[in-house]
């Protein structure tokens, strides 16, 4: 089960949009609208743009507009994530 995709089972996400099922269409398509537009600004920033400011910027779209904690880890583990985060994101080699 993807938890983006789907909805949470202990229902926390259901309680967090119960905004939603009083909103217009209209209102949803704006909603809908300024997320996508959120999550394509966070997908397009590129090298040292891409920080913890673009998490907060999405997260403060949330009705509940929490940005939850930015405590990072020691300096060690961080950079270790760094690196594992790095290598991840690199494409494959073609194969040839």
């Amino acid at each position: 089960m993807d938890p983006v995709i789907e909805p949470s089972r202990d229902g926390s996400a259901k309680a967090a949009d119960s905004d939603v099922a009083g909103m217009t269409q209209e209102k949803l398509a704006h909603e809908l609208i300024v997320l996508r537009n959120a999550i394509r600004q966070h997908r397009d920033e590129r090298g040292h743009d891409r920080c913890w400011v673009d998490d907060a910027r999405l997260y403060r779209i949330l009705p509940e507009r929490e940005l939850g904690d930015a405590t990072l880890p020691p300096l060690s583990e961080f950079l270790e994530n760094c690196t594992r985060f790095h290598q991840l994101r690199q494409p494959p080699e073609p194969k040839g």
